[in-house]
């Protein structure tokens, strides 16, 4: 047995001696369909796994965390690690992070949290394992689906809330999202599908970042905007590293890519120039780059901010007076405490900009 396993289950120990008895909690269900008996004010939280410190930080006070995953000490764009990256640097390390990697008890009981919050595990099992062999409440989250925001990032948002008393300010997250969603389709739902551009969005990152073939079918953001994917005419309704021939052969007006595979975009290019200049968006110059949307799970923010930047850009007039890095600033504001759209755009090729991809922008 080692001294920091014993440390961590003395304070546990010492926790549950200082809160009364066990019978004060509260059972919660979360997202795998559990029911979690969870203490009735927990103060002690961490949050393992793609996403779910994200979530946390959109709803719940970052002083009261007692760890963090490795992974998330890198800011690389993230909002919420930005605006807490003074706090992260000082949190013990309670695992490595990544989608790849397993939850270290051990790790976790050392910093003894009372809410144990996760988006890993395919299944309920392997949450009722960690949190018996930890001894302490775990509470399953999860991104659903690829869209921006669905039912179970709301679930999660409100569960979130439900745990640590921050229900009002997750109903208040929850509905703002939902806010900028409805704008985004306000704007752009009368307009006639004849003076709509055909769009791709290509060079998206799902577990890594790809190359300009890493796309999605059925794109969220594009369909709030009312937009022409062309993927869709391909039936493809998920994320999918597209065909080349089939992207030649869609011939898109508007091409975007996203900042995180960009890099994938440009080493690629100087191989297969050939390709890039048989697409007329390219030839023509329509290409336009997005801040990253993927990174350790969606970047929520960051692709409500893209939503808006790609209607700047598809429809200027119906989004005149709604400057797309001003909006990111907001939506950074809102969700985690400080706009950043400054600090974003740093670690993506200077964010929002139209470019000529033969002479491509500079890191």
């Amino acid at each position: 047995m080692s001294k920091r396993w014993m440390i961590g289950w003395l304070m546990l120990l010492l926790l549950a001696a200082c809160s009364g008895p066990v019978e004060t909690g509260r059972t919660v269900r979360d997202l795998m369909g559990r029911d979690v008996f969870v203490p009735e004010e927990p103060t002690r939280f961490v949050c393992i796994g793609p996403g779910a410190l994200r979530l946390y930080s959109y709803v719940a006070p970052a002083e009261q965390l007692v760890g963090i995953e490795a992974i998330e000490r890198a800011a690389e764009g993230r909002a919420y690690v930005l605006a807490n990256h003074e706090l992260f640097d000082q949190l013990p390390i309670i695992g490595p992070g990544g989608p790849a990697q397993a939850p270290d008890p051990e790790q976790l009981m050392a910093v003894a949290p009372e809410v144990i919050f996760t988006t890993y595990g395919a299944d309920a099992k392997a949450l009722d394992s960690l949190q018996q062999k930890t001894g302490i409440p775990v509470v399953g989250l999860s991104y659903g689906d690829h869209a921006v925001y669905n039912a179970s990032i709301e679930r999660s948002i409100r569960l979130i809330g439900q745990v640590s008393h921050q229900s009002e300010r997750a109903e208040q997250v929850a509905e703002r999202i939902k806010a900028w969603l409805a704008e985004l389709s306000s704007r752009t739902k009368d307009i006639a599908d004849k003076d709509k551009p055909k769009v791709y969005i290509g060079a998206q990152s799902h577990q890594g970042s790809h190359g300009i073939e890493s796309t999605t079918g059925q794109e969220s953001v594009l369909m709030t905007l009312h937009a022409q994917n062309v993927v869709d005419e391909s039936g493809i309704d998920r994320p999918v590293q597209w065909d080349r021939e089939a992207l030649l052969l869609s011939d898109p007006d508007i091409i975007f890519l996203d900042g995180g595979g960009l890099g994938n975009v440009l080493s690629d290019l100087s191989r297969h120039r050939a390709f890039y200049q048989s697409l007329r968006a390219v030839a023509d110059g329509q290409t336009h780059l997005l801040l990253p949307t993927n990174h350790y799970a969606k970047n929520i923010d960051v692709s409500l901010a893209n939503a808006f930047y790609i209607g700047h850009v598809l429809y200027p007039e119906q989004f005149s007076g709604r400057d797309p890095a001003a909006v990111c600033d907001e939506i950074c504001h809102f969700l985690v405490g400080k706009p950043l759209y400054r600090e974003i755009a740093d670690y993506s090729y200077g964010g929002y900009q139209s470019f000529h991809l033969l002479d491509p922008v500079e890191e």
